[in-house]
């Protein structure tokens, strides 16, 4: 290092730390510029898993082990479960902990309480023992709401007939433990109701609480919603009808759902249980929600549902108007709708940034593997791997949303390496960028100075000590800055060596 006295006397190592002062902040900034780049990576790294998403008929038989968090059942992977069905599977959680069973919804054949077509049949486990305990619920028809637990084990077992089929059930199940002195373990999400749930469970849209406390930022109902507007932007959502677990009497609510400009909406129902008989005419003058295909209530096309059963509604625009009336009479469990927005390219692709459903429906690549059919033909949600061809082609399906987000980190380690080897190759070169530049500098740039030894003392003076150097006047090369007032140039002394000696030749220092 370079100090202060060393610079006042040799111009030339003033001008060194001037350029070493400059090449340490380029590298700073480029550390800086690394550092920071090195924590983006590390966020990225920190991608959150959601709930798991698996299939009872392709697990039939088997135990899915919850531990401390959960996941998301489906009846099946198609639209409709299948005829003369036999399957049970087994959900365990950690010991000291219960189950929570929230249904999205069930529709199968039958009329409850009577479950003799179709049903699901729910039964607990006790601590060490196979054997089943009394049941918790045996449903069918239509059903939304939660079951709970009172072991760590619970089985489900789903029997159909040979006649009709439905949608079956999509349900969350969850794995979790009462607080202890108002407070939850490290990793773990309080809910209002004191249960304690795995914090990767949060803001998934399904209620992992029961009582939809871990949803917050994601949950919507409309009876809190009246008069405003959802945007939906380039994403979805789901749209509850209430937060309660029924609907009111004498509503008049009208919410409306915007997209981006260049695109539309989707509207599918995850479950619909509106007092009527579902005849769109017939549902006016009881219950009724009234979809318009445009900007307010009364503009667009318009569809009216009550009743258990809608078909999906495509907008022909960027906004959809929903209006939700009831009577004074009985209430029923409402609605659930999932609103995607969409593009539809034609004979375009899909941007970078989205995924191409079967259906040539463009979604943001972000909705698939959701536990939702955001597509609206499921293609969004069937991943699989292909090995081989032909006839022996072996399809290996994954419903597991880790394999997912273990294939995603993969690639941000990757893109993160890429980013941080040309940022060291970019910062070296500028490193030597910066070294060549001080040591080419132009002739013209660089401040020359010229030594002149002082004049020889004069007869008669006093002594000085002949061992030390004379002081050396410095003083610029080339014409003086300030001309002399006659006009005449500045001349600057002489030396007047001994004879005896050889005045010693000027030399110049060049920084």
């Amino acid at each position: 290092m370079l100090d202060h006295a060393e610079c006042v006397e040799d111009p030339t190592h003033f001008v060194q730390l001037q350029e070493h002062r400059k090449t340490m902040a380029g590298f700073n900034y480029c550390t800086r510029n690394l550092a920071w780049w090195f924590l983006l990576l590390m966020l990225g790294l920190l991608v959150k898993s959601s709930a798991s998403e698996q299939y009872m008929a392709e697990l039939c038989g088997r135990t899915i082990h919850a531990e401390s968090s959960g996941g998301v059942l489906h009846s099946q992977r198609g639209p409709h479960y299948r005829n003369n069905v036999d399957c049970t599977v087994t959900i365990t959680a950690d010991p000291g902990r219960k189950i929570l069973l929230t249904f999205l919804f069930l529709e199968t054949e039958g009329i409850a309480p009577n479950c003799r077509s179709d049903y699901l049949q729910i039964w607990d486990h006790h601590d060490g023992d196979d054997q089943p305990a009394p049941d918790l619920a045996s449903l069918c028809d239509r059903f939304t709401g939660n079951v709970v637990s009172k072991t760590n084990a619970v089985s489900l077992w789903f029997e159909t007939d040979g006649s009709v089929t439905y949608r079956g059930f999509k349900l969350a199940y969850t794995s979790f433990k009462k607080a202890e002195n108002g407070s939850c373990d490290l990793g773990e999400f309080l809910c209002d109701n004191s249960r304690c749930i795995d914090s990767s469970l949060k803001d998934d849209n399904f209620n992992h609480c029961g009582d939809y406390s871990d949803e917050r930022h994601t949950f919507k109902a409309m009876d809190q919603l009246c008069g405003q507007t959802i945007t939906a932007g380039k994403n979805a959502g789901l749209l509850h009808s209430q937060a309660a677990e029924r609907y009111s009497n004498n509503l008049d609510c009208t919410v409306a759902i915007q997209a981006d400009y260049d695109r539309t909406l989707l509207l599918r129902f995850e479950y619909l249980d509106i007092e009527g008989d579902g005849d769109g005419s017939g549902c006016l003058h009881r219950d009724v929600l009234m979809v318009y295909d445009g900007v307010s209530a009364g503009t667009g096309n318009r569809t009216l549902l009550c009743g258990t059963r809608a078909a999906d509604i495509a907008t022909s625009g960027r906004v959809a108007t929903l209006r939700f009336k009831t009577d004074s009479s009985v209430a029923y469990r409402g609605f659930v709708i999932l609103y995607t927005s969409i593009r539809t390219p034609g004979a375009s692709d899909c941007y970078w940034t989205e995924f191409r459903c079967t259906n040539n429906r463009c979604i943001n690549a972000n909705l698939t593997f959701n536990s939702f059919d955001n597509c609206g033909d499921n293609s969004d949600e069937q991943h699989f791997f292909t090995v081989g061809g032909g006839d022996d082609s072996i399809i290996t399906t994954h419903s597991d949303t880790a394999f997912i987000v273990a294939a995603w980190v993969i690639v941000v380690i990757v893109i993160g390496c890429i980013v941080g080897l040309v940022l060291i190759v970019l910062c070296c070169a500028f490193i030597c960028y910066l070294a060549c530049r001080s040591s080419n500098r132009p002739a013209q740039q660089q401040a020359s100075y010229t030594a002149i030894p002082a004049p020889p003392q004069q007869v008669g003076a006093p002594s000085t000590d002949y061992n030390q150097q004379p002081p050396m006047a410095m003083h610029t090369t080339g014409p003086p800055a300030n001309p002399q007032p006659d006009g005449q140039a500045a001349t600057y002394p002489q030396l007047h060596p001994e004879p005896s000696e050889q005045a010693p030749p000027p030399y110049e220092i060049k920084s």
